[in-house]
């Protein structure tokens, strides 16, 4: 153990213990480490609270603030997704649609967007129109081929919506369907 090469009662390196365990570069690098020269006892804390204790509140707060936007951390959204995973996990899906969905939602599709940014050698040209890089956000919502298909099943939704990064589209275009039109 490390306590075993302190010396409690002076603060420092059990010089003879090191030199009898290490060679002299190990030696002289471990005594650069600084010692503590007051004994604290730990204590856990929990920062995301002003008590310091972590309560079960807390950390349902802490995790619906990090979730408003998992790649770039707690922000404040345009969007409420509390609404829409609502309605996600309330429509009667078999549950492996439901996570394909949660899938599509937070970007975790093997696109080859996403492949290449996984240091994959492959085209990222979109596969069914040949006119963009094939992203999550392309094939769900701008390519021209997806929207003839779900034009074909009776979905239409608006596609022009600027103000809305892709996430924030999604949560409002699907809020706003129908609960029959969701199920399809």
């Amino acid at each position: 153990m490390v306590a075993d090469l302190i010396d409690a009662p002076t603060a420092t390196w059990k010089m003879d213990v090191l030199e009898s365990l290490f060679d002299t570069v190990h030696v002289h690098k471990i005594c650069v480490i600084p010692l503590a020269k007051s004994e604290l006892s730990d204590e856990l804390m929990w920062r995301y609270d002003g008590s310091g204790k972590y309560t079960v509140k807390s950390g349902y707060q802490l995790l619906r603030l990090a979730y408003s936007n998992p790649l770039s951390g707690p922000v404040n959204s345009v969007v409420d997704y509390s609404r829409f995973y609502s309605v996600l996990w309330s429509v009667v899906l078999h549950a492996k649609v439901k996570v394909a969905m949660w899938k599509i939602c937070n970007n975790y599709l093997p696109t080859f967007a996403n492949l290449q940014l996984r240091k994959l050698n492959v085209d990222n040209c979109c596969l069914f129109c040949k006119s963009a890089v094939e992203s999550v956000e392309h094939i769900m919502r701008d390519c021209e081929f997806i929207h003839h298909l779900f034009y074909a099943q009776g979905v239409s939704y608006c596609v022009h919506v600027d103000e809305y990064n892709w996430k924030d589209w999604l949560a409002v275009t699907f809020s706003s369907l129908s609960h029959d039109t969701v199920r399809s």
